[in-house]
């Protein structure tokens, strides 16, 4: 960001961002109206947490120019980048807000305010009520000279590096429920040579072709006193005089 002030432009911003060593984009924002932290004189919040934005308007979801300004301000404080956060860490926001767009008018005014967030006790125990204290800075900007970044610039800066590009691992999928599923391959196997003789439901006496002429139970399956028989000797004749 460049500040400069002089009697066409006064109290002038100038917003830029680079890539691969060349201006990528930039933007001029004059400041009227504007209050400083020490005009405000209140308790502000502590240094180096995170600020929240509110962006209110559709313009900024609809209008290339505050559109660019959305983007340039959510990089400008951005910051160091974390993979959590604590929620004790939400004490202030940056409300960025403008009107509505007419046509051939001037684009209207961009204003910057920050609240710190305050919670004191609601009607339900369990449910606080959220309360914003305006702390300051306060600016609003008349939004001045644009350049956009150029389509092939534009088609190179959004490019994922390969090093930060998520590979898709093999055999691993994951279903509509956020589940991974994973696929393993294993060898051929010989099912015939399959250790089974000692369970007593796989002994060949109890295939299907078996003789009819066994004797089963109830259920349909031969008694477990089947295994303990003992075949009686054969009977001899005894010759007599």
């Amino acid at each position: 960001m460049l500040g400069s002030s002089n009697r066409k432009r006064p109290n002038n911003l100038t917003f830029a961002r680079t890539f691969n060593f060349q201006i990528y984009d930039l933007i001029e924002l004059r400041l009227e109206n504007y209050k400083f932290l020490k005009d405000f004189r209140k308790t502000t919040f502590n240094i180096g947490l995170k600020p929240m934005f509110v962006f209110n308007g559709p313009a900024f979801d609809s209008h290339p120019t505050f559109q660019h300004i959305k983007s340039l301000f959510l990089d400008f404080f951005r910051g160091q980048v974390l993979e959590g956060l604590d929620v004790a860490g939400l004490q202030h926001i940056i409300s960025i807000s403008t009107d509505e767009v007419e046509e051939d008018k001037p684009l209207p005014k961009v204003y910057f305010r920050v609240y710190l967030l305050k919670t004191v006790r609601g009607d339900s125990p369990k449910l606080p009520r959220v309360e914003l204290d305006e702390i300051g800075p306060s600016f609003d900007f008349i939004i001045g000279r644009e350049q956009a970044a150029s389509a092939e610039m534009e088609k190179e800066a959004f490019k994922t590096p390969r090093a930060l590009e998520a590979r898709s691992k093999k055999n691993i999928e994951t279903d509509t429920m956020g589940d991974k599923i994973g696929r393993i391959h294993v060898g051929k196997q010989d099912i015939g040579k399959l250790q089974t003789r000692k369970m007593k439901g796989l002994k060949s006496k109890f295939d299907q072709n078996h003789s009819d002429d066994e004797e089963f139970d109830d259920d349909g399956e031969i008694p477990e006193e089947a295994d303990d028989i003992i075949p009686e000797a054969p009977s001899k004749k005894i010759k007599t005089k």
